[in-house]
């Protein structure tokens, strides 16, 4: 199979990590690829990084931009993507070598319009444990909508990263048609849920799913990524979520209702750690208002998230004061055994 993917990179001050990242997918053993690195404004040494990477592989291809955010650095590289596939991989994560071509072995011979695929963190890598995806996921080539949703929006399964997905150019529109309007594109506006938004409309465009099973992507969980005020990811937690769920069938709809909940819970108690009194209501609202949907669901959680999204629910402030104290508690015992 020829097809040409193209893998989109947007890197923001990623000096540190860039060559790691670029190489894990100069060396896929699947050798038609396009490397598109759209640096958004970096203020270290990114840009000339960029550049020596495109000197010395003719695959890689560079975009410099003023910073405009994630979104319209992926949407940058997507206007010039001249791939049959498109995937996303960002600047401090890594490909195992055989990926591309697993996914290109998954698509060949079969009407395939997005494939889902197993990712691990960069410390199961390393211990080659557990990967971070549903053990019911399994290799398929004919995955319903209504599943592949399910996949997406479930806290166990696959879940709304974009890069652990292979996408084909033609669902979003067409390799390099930057001009159409019926592109699909990230919305620059969106902060958070920007990712999860995005799969849920490119699964909507689509009709053909696969499944891999197997981890083709390692993950580096960095806690220092970029971040936006609360007040303006709760803004855009609410236009993500009522986008989603003006979308997904009805079967979908509760699993995503139950998303949102747990999400606004998690900005629930980032507000309260800051005392931002507005974004605790705001939030608090939320998970009220889809409390029914995350009791269908909250088996699919963990408990760590089961026992805050009952506290909050019930008791409100008295538990997240209880909570707050036991976590300077925790955090105390661990300072002095340090």
């Amino acid at each position: 199979m020829n097809d040409k993917i193209s893998l989109v990179i947007p890197v923001y001050n990623a000096e540190s990590s860039l060559r790691r990242c670029v190489s894990s997918i100069c060396v896929q053993t699947y050798r038609h690829l396009e490397i598109i690195i759209v640096d958004d404004g970096s203020t270290d040494g990114t840009a000339r990084l960029c550049e020596s990477l495109s000197r010395e592989d003719s695959r890689v291809r560079v975009i410099h931009q003023r910073n405009q955010g994630v979104s319209a650095a992926r949407n940058a590289g997507l206007d010039i993507a001249t791939g049959q596939w498109i995937m996303f991989v960002d600047g401090d994560d890594e490909l195992l070598p055989e990926a591309c071509e697993t996914l290109m072995r998954q698509v060949g011979g079969s009407a395939v319009d997005v494939v889902l695929f197993g990712y691990e963190t960069a410390q199961e890598s390393r211990e080659r444990g557990m990967t971070s995806v549903d053990r019911s996921m399994r290799d398929m080539r004919d995955l319903s909508q209504e599943h592949a949703l399910d996949m997406i929006l479930s806290p166990s399964g696959n879940k709304g990263y974009v890069w652990d997905k292979l996408f084909s150019a033609a669902v979003l529109g067409g390799p390099g048609n930057a001009a159409q309007e019926t592109a699909l594109r990230f919305d620059p506006d969106i902060h958070f849920c920007e990712d999860l938004l995005f799969c849920v409309q490119a699964v909507m465009r689509a009709k053909h799913f696969g499944c891999i099973e197997a981890p083709l992507y390692v993950y580096q969980a960095n806690p220092d990524s970029a971040t936006h005020a609360i007040s303006f990811k709760t803004l855009t937690l609410r236009r993500a979520f009522q986008r989603i769920l003006g979308i997904v069938p009805d079967g979908s709809r509760s699993l995503a209702r139950s998303e949102y909940a747990v999400l606004a819970m998690e900005l629930f108690y980032w507000a309260y750690e800051t005392g931002n009194e507005d974004e605790i209501q705001a939030n608090g609202a939320i998970v009220r208002d889809n409390w029914a949907a995350y009791r269908k669901h909250a088996r699919l959680y963990s408990r760590k998230v089961r026992v805050r999204m009952t506290g909050l629910h019930y008791l409100g402030g008295v538990w997240c004061r209880s909570w707050a104290w036991m976590k300077r508690r925790l955090h105390g015992v661990r300072s002095v055994h340090s």
